[in-house]
């Protein structure tokens, strides 16, 4: 997993679907029990899209962290997802 990331933080794309072959279907489940099935899969690729616009910034040598980081963005896009929603339905309730 550490060659890979170093691959990526080098540009290569082709090890970076390795990496998204690896852990997609984990982060889904994630995105499912925190948002549901609708809006899983839009997440999964936001999730993937931010951590190849981040990855050279983060330090990944111990077994893990990557997938800890990984889930941490896919967390953290589920919540804005959900405040999204509900400040739609505020606004459209005014």
């Amino acid at each position: 997993e550490y060659e890979l990331i170093k691959r990526c933080v080098a540009g290569d794309q082709i090890a970076f679907q390795v990496l998204y072959k690896q852990y997609a279907k984990r982060i889904r489940g994630i995105c499912v029990r925190i948002v549901g099935d609708s809006d899983a899969d839009d997440l999964v690729q936001e999730t993937f899209l931010n951590a190849w616009r981040g990855i050279s910034r983060c330090s990944f040598e111990h077994e893990g962290k990557f997938f800890a980081w990984l889930a941490r963005i896919a967390t953290n896009r589920c919540f804005n997802r959900i405040r999204a929603r509900n400040g739609r339905r505020e606004t459209e309730l005014l």
